[in-house]
């Protein structure tokens, strides 16, 4: 068993391989942990895939799967996207697999330097700490491997579409439920699944949700933040 700390959360996990302690060494811990984590052969499996067969990268994918789980106990829940820090504050970016969310970060990157820090790359977790919404860097992160440990409070979520010209849409509240329900992790437990949509809407309280429609250029950066930064 190892230890690590994501989300402010410090979590035991009972590994079976090698994989899972090496993808988290940036986030050991110790102390006492807020709840622990042990997957069974069976879960493993239920992870496999035609492409993914490795066993310690499917014991992996079930342990996250099961902290996603236990997170609405937390406040919290894991969402599909992107995450960028930029001068302490977060930004997300959500959209189907494919779209361009990684080359649009990329592009904040490259606005914004040493000021850009990506927290998540592809699955950060969000939590609600101190009557805001905070998202968490974790080793799980996609293939390009971009997490940094670190957070950031997210003022604003950007459902990104590619697009010739680049413009930012305000989401009305129906619209921007849609999009963030399908953006969202949610749990098989029925009492869980209830208190993960009890956050989302209450995230839609706090967090601005607009369409994003992109081209692949630094102007769609500073289109995106120019627009997140208006009142």
């Amino acid at each position: 068993m190892f230890k690590i700390k994501i989300a402010g959360l410090t979590v035991g996990i009972d590994n079976k391989y090698q994989y899972a302690e090496t993808l988290c060494e940036d986030y050991f811990a110790d102390g006492n942990t807020d709840f622990d984590i042990c997957v069974t052969e069976a879960e493993i499996a239920a992870e496999k895939t035609e492409d993914i067969s490795d066993p310690g990268y499917l014991e992996s994918l079930a342990v996250y799967r099961k902290i996603a789980e236990k997170l609405p106990d937390y406040d919290g829940f894991l969402m599909h996207g992107v995450v960028l820090k930029v001068d302490g504050e977060g930004y997300a970016f959500t959209a189907p697999s494919g779209t361009g969310k990684t080359t649009h970060a990329m592009y904040w990157k490259k606005l914004f330097g040493d000021r850009c820090v990506i927290v998540n790359g592809d699955k950060p977790l969000i939590r609600f700490i101190d009557g805001e919404f905070r998202a968490y860097g974790t080793p799980w992160c996609g293939k390009e491997n971009l997490h940094t440990n670190t957070s950031a409070p997210l003022r604003r979520l950007f459902c990104v579409n590619r697009s010739a010209e680049n413009r930012v849409v305000p989401l009305d509240p129906k619209t921007s439920l849609t999009r963030l329900l399908a953006a969202v992790y949610r749990p098989k437990d029925p009492t869980l699944f209830e208190k993960t949509a009890e956050y989302i809407m209450l995230f839609l309280k706090k967090v601005a949700v607009c369409d994003l429609f992109c081209n692949m250029s630094v102007d769609a950066a500073k289109c995106a933040y120019n627009a997140a930064k208006e009142k």
